[in-house]
């Protein structure tokens, strides 16, 4: 979804692309939830892994309509937590940074890359594999007494 927002001050964002953003990034995962509760909920167990953004601490200019978004999907995950724990399903939320991958690079500039980078603690760009091993965590039983979360996968950016 990065890929596709028009960055615009937020008095200049335009309800079409502020809908857009919310639509996709939080009635998407709300809709994922609801479809698959059911199932797991009928085995007894479940892991619902969502995904914010590290933007949701920092507040980046030009961006609200999606750093709302993804804060949104925080509070989502939280409220699903304290409803479905007691049906053995954990909810938790994987905030990256930047993240390298031909849709989302499409759109940015050096300026940005370097900008990024002065941010986070790691200086390189964050791939698709380095939010594996935090998926992997959230999927599996170790991690069964954990919900409600939002776990920071970005190089250290946002506690710059």
């Amino acid at each position: 979804m990065f890929s596709t927002i028009t960055r615009s001050r937020f008095e200049d964002i335009s309800r079409e692309d502020w809908t857009k953003v919310l639509d996709v990034n939080v009635i998407g995962s709300w809709i994922c939830a609801k479809l698959v509760v059911p199932h797991m909920e009928a085995g007894g167990y479940g892991r619902i892994i969502n995904i914010s953004s590290s933007t949701v601490p920092v507040g980046l200019p030009q961006l609200m309509h999606y750093v709302t978004s993804k804060a949104a999907v925080v509070g989502m995950t939280r409220c699903m937590a304290s409803e479905l724990g007691e049906r053995g399903i954990t909810c938790n939320a994987i905030m990256p940074g930047m993240t390298d991958s031909e849709v989302d690079y499409a759109g940015r500039t050096e300026q940005s890359l370097t900008g990024v980078l002065g941010m986070q603690k790691i200086k390189r760009i964050e791939q698709t594999g380095d939010l594996v091993g935090m998926a992997l965590f959230l999927a599996s039983p170790a991690s069964g007494f954990m919900t409600g979360q939002s776990v920071l996968v970005d190089g250290g950016m946002a506690y710059s």
